[in-house]
């Protein structure tokens, strides 16, 4: 079964990102997410399926 976010509040992982001085780029090399796939979830919409934002979250907490 595959699960679609359609609308979250983005705010709590720009400001970690920010916190850590990571770039959208850095954040994409270190998860192997596509820059354009941070930038959809940094915006609050993003289609990728939980697995990618399960993937950005672990990233984040190991920094």
């Amino acid at each position: 079964m595959r699960y679609h976010i359609s609308y979250f509040d983005p705010l709590p992982i720009i400001q970690a990102r920010k916190a850590r001085g990571l770039t959208q780029r850095d954040i994409a090399e270190q998860t192997g997410l596509s820059r354009n796939q941070i930038i959809a979830m940094e915006k609050g919409v993003f289609s990728g399926g939980v697995k990618y934002l399960h993937r950005y979250f672990l990233m984040k907490q190991e920094h």
